[in-house]
């Protein structure tokens, strides 16, 4: 028998009275008649389960009160179990510690369980047996043959005697009453005390109890006028006083007075030390209740006469003074019972809200009026949970009688291994404005609900507004909803996987079998209105896992694999089964297959293949990481088969588990496929959580969806679906010319799909420079098993911080300038290849006459335009700083800005990159007497005036180079005459160090051009052409040094000028 054991503070699952009832310790072993698995032992100690704060249902908790004694009082909770056999109990204030009295039904006549004592009586067996709920003591009551118990009052029974009627003469054989007594609480027969003073006719057979006190009782019979007869029954002596009454209503005690009500809705009051003086009587006002009525010396309480549901919540309390002079309103909502306690009180069951709702004592406090007191607390109900789907530690249930009505709720359990926690239920609103059907969820009946693993609560209605058809809906929030139309009438939904759902059509004759010449259709949740059906196919048994679809063939135990974002098939699995599979699932590395109803079912693991056959206990289940549960019908507990280690395991959860039938998946249970969680709703309408124990695979990104490309300002956003939640995560974003980390982007706790989004810049906020990168995303896994997941992958950036001489592709390799003696201005660009090649070409004309160019100096972005800018100088001696487009040819008519004139007096010009230390590129000119000048770029394509930094320079070739040996600064090439190659590094402040040897004989070429990052190494190289016109490539070390050179091209002639 289940006991409601009441305790001190917060705990577990909620009853009737007082605190709550600690849960999650179910019986230890499995119901009778249950299946036992197999060689499995006895029973397994049961995880423990840890409990879901519900929502309460908006109505208090129903209780029928029927006695209130010095430390405790009898009731009906709400939440008893009659099949169990303790609809009413006793229950003790402060530590609400709770035993069972019996069954009550029709029985809640007054003193069935006892009135105004902590003596009670217990029906639960065949003896009536007299019980001290403080101390335990018992008592069977032995009661001559044909004797009745009627009622205990106090400390005093009250008994009718039977006898056969040919005891009296008549000789009919019939029972006949001849008569009532009184017996102590002892039972002994040789104390008892006759009732006297009946009525001449009265019926005793029909009299009955309608008040007592521990003192005296009131008893009502028929009259001939139609209404009832009182008396008051004095317990101590026997005798009765009838009293002058015309009886039909109720009728109250307390210490000095008896009232009632009659068919007049009058209220007679009298003295009980005085039954003959005068009585006092005052009509009941309109709209009060004639037939509960309580008694305070001085005073009648009265509650308002409703009905309804609500009827609680709209039940006024009002105490009227017996003089009818004075209405006092004690409650707004209180229940429909009025109880005598010991002394002048009176107990009533009220509060201000169904979670504010007491049993309280009346009594007459100071000044003379009614006061309320608060003796325990009536526990709320815990709304209806209609259906529950958990996934990725989200648990999504539609509760019929929550705070906002009908509808959908998520709460998000905590996932650090260790004590438990759940988040409190969160709306996200109903349908509403739609017809339903049996298969509808939200204001209707919901037979299945699923959650998507990315937070969507998932379920099907049925759409009379497009030509009559079911539609899957994915509820985000309240006012998010997807919405997919499946092009059928009449059927299933059967898994959820993020965007996907799987739906069956029809409905079949008997569980686990298939509907025959019917369909199975995908829809995708993220689809356009009108094209949300993904794949429609003859009906097979199916199951989604990310983005590929798993269905039978007509193959014994061959399962194809569809990928849904392509529609091919991408392989086979095969699993062993001997039949043609009806149902399919997945979780993590494992799928689950069955034979028609369930006869036969076992796993594979998708990674290994290794098949597994699972024990054979009927009935369908829900498949986890490693794991499978069943639930058999209601009352039965969690059959729990483990097999993620290779050895198949069977035990029972200990844990009894509410609905009918044997298919309550997602209604009354269910499995986090993406963990170790199973969630189900007790017998007591309250959810839990327990794990399965059973070690989840490792933590792995099921899909992935990484763009390849970023163009900067948009951002760059990653998704992962993970196998599982996530603790905390991290994105490595790194340049893979440099191998320099750009941005780390961090985050807590991931579920289902995990995204990150990358604008393009620095922690710093600038623009990381173009060309490629390499993403590596790691995730600690949040149940703590297994190496955290870490995958990688590379993506190219654009239309971030230009690279040195990247003009053409923004692709962060360099390019090269040439023009022709007919005026043409070619982009020649680099391929980032090894052999540092410039192949394809970006042109324009037009650099004739006064447009002729003698100079050129591919610069860095002077614009802001995150676009590398040219310096040009013109025959005339003009240099002007031009600003083409990113990609863009470099015109006549490309925009520029007048930097001066005078410029013819140098013989060359470069930019070595940064000299100065500000982050600049700066610029060098020589004139022909060998005088080196320094220009400090001001960053708009102005300079600050010259500086000169050395003589001597006019036997160089000059090539500014850019950063050769990672200092960050800038470097100079120079060959001289004798063909040795020198580096000259730039000091930060704007002159040049001591040179480096780093090449000789080099006196074949006529021309040497930094070219940038040619091969996507990160270093600037070097190109170099000799007199016969072939081109040659030079790689940096990275050191300051160049590799050996490698030949890029011939023909180089044909342009006058390279830059």
């Amino acid at each position: 028998m289940r006991r409601h054991v009441f305790v001190r503070g917060a705990v577990a699952v909620v009853a009737a009275w007082g605190v709550a009832v600690a849960s999650g310790t179910a019986a230890a072993a499995s119901p009778d008649g249950q299946d036992k698995p197999a060689g499995a032992a006895a029973q397994a100690a049961a995880p423990a389960p840890f409990d879901i704060t519900p929502n309460w249902r908006n109505l208090p908790r129903a209780e029928v009160l029927t006695s209130v004694g010095p430390l405790g009082f009898t009731h009906a909770p709400e939440d008893a179990e009659p099949s169990f056999g303790d609809t009413y109990r006793w229950t003790r204030f402060g530590s609400g510690e709770s035993i069972g009295l019996g069954y009550g039904d029709s029985n809640e006549s007054v003193g069935y369980f006892g009135a105004e004592s902590d003596l009670v009586v217990d029906h639960q067996g065949y003896d009536t047996v007299l019980r001290n709920a403080v101390t335990g003591t018992e008592t069977k009551l032995n009661l001559p043959q044909g004797d009745w118990f009627k009622a205990l009052a106090g400390s005093s029974v009250l008994v009718e005697r039977q006898v056969p009627e040919d005891d009296e003469g008549e000789g009919t054989g019939e029972i006949v009453i001849s008569g009532w007594y009184i017996l102590p609480a002892d039972g002994d027969q040789s104390a008892s005390v006759p009732v006297t003073g009946w009525p001449a006719g009265a019926d005793m057979s029909r009299a009955r109890l309608v008040a007592a006190d521990a003192d005296a009782v009131v008893l009502a019979f028929p009259s001939g006028s139609g209404s009832d007869r009182l008396a008051l029954l004095d317990l101590a002596t026997g005798k009765m006083t009838v009293l002058t009454a015309d009886f039909f209503g109720n009728a109250a005690l307390s210490p000095g007075s008896v009232a009632w009500t009659d068919r007049a809705r009058q209220v007679h009051v009298l003295d009980r030390a005085a039954l003959d003086a005068p009585e006092q009587a005052f009509p009941l006002p309109d709209g009060l209740d004639r037939a509960r009525i309580g008694l305070l010396d001085g005073w009648v309480l009265a509650s308002e006469d409703v009905s309804g549901l609500d009827a609680d919540l709209q039940r006024g309390l009002v105490a009227l003074s017996v003089d009818g002079k004075q209405r006092i309103p004690l409650l707004d909502k209180s229940g429909r019972g009025l109880v005598s306690m010991p002394g002048d009180k009176v107990a009533v069951v009220g509060g201000t809200s169904a979670t504010d709702w007491h049993l309280k004592q009346i009594s007459v406090g100071v000044g003379g009026v009614p006061v309320l007191k608060n003796l325990a607390r009536v526990e709320p109900v815990p709304a209806q949970v209609q259906a529950l789907a958990l996934s990725g530690g989200v648990l999504s249930t539609v509760e019929l009688d929550g705070p906002q009505g009908a509808g959908f709720y998520n709460r998000s359990l905590g996932l650090a291994p260790g004590a438990p926690t759940a988040g409190a239920p969160s709306w996200i609103g109903k349908e509403s404005g739609r017809d339903y059907d049996y298969t509808a969820c939200g204001q209707s009946l919901c037979t299945r609900l699923f959650n998507s693993g990315d937070g969507r609560s998932v379920y099907q209605v049925r759409n009379y507004e497009k030509n009559p058809q079911v539609e899957i809906v994915g509820r985000r929030s309240v006012t998010e909803a997807a919405r997919a139309l499946t092009g059928n009438f009449d059927g299933r939904l059967t898994e959820s996987f993020g965007r996907y759902a799987v739906y069956q059509g029809g409905r079949p004759s008997i569980e686990g079998m298939p509907v025959p010449d019917d369909k199975t259709v995908v829809v995708d949740l993220d689809a356009a209105e009108g094209s949300s059906v993904v794949l429609e196919q003859p009906q097979t048994a199916a199951s989604v896992w990310g983005e590929t679809l798993f269905t039978g063939t007509t193959t014994k135990g061959l399962v194809a694999k569809t990928d849904l974002t392509t529609l091919k098939q991408t392989g086979t699995v095969e699993t062993g089964a001997p039949c043609a599979l009806v149902e399919l699932q997945t979780a993590g590395d494992w799928l689950y297959w069955s034979c028609e109803q369930y006869t036969r079912h076992g796993v594979v693991n998708l990674r290994t293949g290794a098949k597994t056959t699972l024990p054979g206990v009927g009935g369908s289940g829900l498949l986890g990481d490693g794991f499978f549960v069943q639930h058999q019908y209601s009352g039965a507990e969690l059959r729990l088969t483990t097999f993620q280690s290779g050895t198949v395991a069977s035990r029972y959860l200990g844990v009894r588990v509410g609905g009918g039938g044997n298919n309550n998946r997602n209604a009354v249970y269910s499995v986090d496929r993406f963990g170790g969680g199973i969630a189900y709703v007790d017998m007591e309408g309250v959810m839990h959580v327990v794990q399965s124990g059973e070690p989840a695979s490792p933590l792995s990104a099921v899909t992935a969806h990484t763009p390849g490309t970023l163009t900067a300002p948009a951002d760059w956003q990653g998704s992962w679906w993970l196998s599982k939640p996530a603790a905390s995560w991290k994105l490595t974003l790194r340049n893979t010319a440099s191998g320099a980390i750009v941005r780390t982007l961090t985050g807590g706790e991931a579920r289902g799909r995990l995204t990150a989004a990358w604008n393009g810049r620095t922690a710093s906020g600038a623009y990381a420079p173009n060309g490629s990168y390499t993403w590596t995303l790691t995730a600690a896994p949040a149940d703590g098993q297994g190496a955290a997941l870490t995958t990688s992958g590379t993506f190219g950036l654009t239309g971030g911080a230009a690279v040195a001489r990247d003009f053409v592709k923004n692709d962060g390799f360099g390019d090269l300038l040439a023009f022709t003696s007919a005026g043409q201005a070619d982009w020649r660009a680099g391929t980032g290849t090894g052999a540092g090649r410039v192949e394809d070409k970006v042109s324009a004309t037009g650099w004739t006459g006064d447009n002729t160019v003698t100079a050129a100096v591919p610069f860095e972005d002077v614009s802001g335009d995150r676009c590398n800018d040219v310096l040009v100088r013109t025959k005339a001696g003009e240099l002007r700083a031009y600003t083409p487009a990113c990609g863009a040819a470099l015109k006549p008519s490309t925009p520029y800005k007048k930097i001066g004139t005078g410029w013819n007096m140098f013989d060359a010009l470069t930019s070595p990159g940064d000299m100065s230390g500000d982050g600049r590129a700066d610029l060098l000119g020589r004139t022909p007497t060998g005088d080196l000048y320094f220009y400090e770029s001001k960053g708009n394509g102005l300079f600050e005036p010259r500086v000169k930094i050395g003589y001597g320079w006019q036997e160089y070739l000059l090539a500014g180079m850019g950063d050769m040996n990672a200092d960050g600064e800038g470097d100079l090439v120079a060959r001289d005459r004798s063909g040795n190659v020198w580096r000259y590094p730039a000091t930060g402040k704007g002159t040049l160090g001591a040179r480096t040897k780093i090449g000789y004989g080099w006196t074949m070429y006529d021309t040497m051009v930094g070219s940038g990052d040619l091969n996507g190494d990160g270093v600037a190289d070097l190109l170099a052409r000799d007199t016969s016109g072939v081109l040659w490539s030079y790689r940096g070390d990275g050191k300051g040094a160049l590799a050996a050179r490698t030949k890029v091209g011939g023909s180089w002639q044909m342009y006058t000028r390279l830059f």
